[in-house]
């Protein structure tokens, strides 16, 4: 008989910002990827995975405070080509590595265009803010949209 894997101790010190989140991301879906059967998450570990995140979550929260806006790229690579994403290797979740800490804090974030590769790909970034100042990120948005050229559509 199989036995269910042992996972990583989760009652590590929660030190998050900003050396740990990566960690943190990898391994959650390294554990979401393996769902099924012996390998499925037990109860306890995914209680222990929310306190985790919610830690994270108010550790973010008050980093925050210090700031009015983040302005980070959204991947590593720039878009990739259309029909790309239906492929069976296609890395999905590798070009989110940039969305990923801020997504499950549930920051409001507008997406743009800065630009666009030698290929033509376009090449994204995001304006984060903190809960309740959608405003301001909506207003940034606009802004730099404006000042990088309007919306250009993709050439597919």
């Amino acid at each position: 008989p199989q036995t269910a894997p042992k996972y990583k101790e989760l009652n590590e010190p929660l030190e998050f910002y900003p050396t740990k989140v990566y960690e943190i991301v990898d391994e959650w879906l390294n554990i979401s990827k393996e769902t099924k059967g012996d390998n499925a998450m037990l109860g306890v570990e995914f209680q222990n995975w929310g306190y985790k995140w919610d830690a994270y979550r108010s550790e973010m929260m008050q980093f925050m405070n210090d700031f009015d806006a983040i302005i980070t790229p959204l991947s590593a690579k720039p878009a990739f080509i259309h029909g790309a994403s239906t492929e069976k290797d296609f890395p999905g979740l590798d070009l989110l590595s940039y969305t990923h800490p801020y997504s499950f804090v549930g920051f409001p974030a507008v997406t743009l265009r800065g630009g666009q590769t030698t290929d033509g790909l376009p090449i994204g970034f995001q304006i984060l803010t903190a809960h309740g100042k959608e405003g301001l990120a909506l207003k940034l948005g606009l802004y730099l949209e404006e000042k990088l050229g309007g919306w250009q559509p993709p050439k597919i």
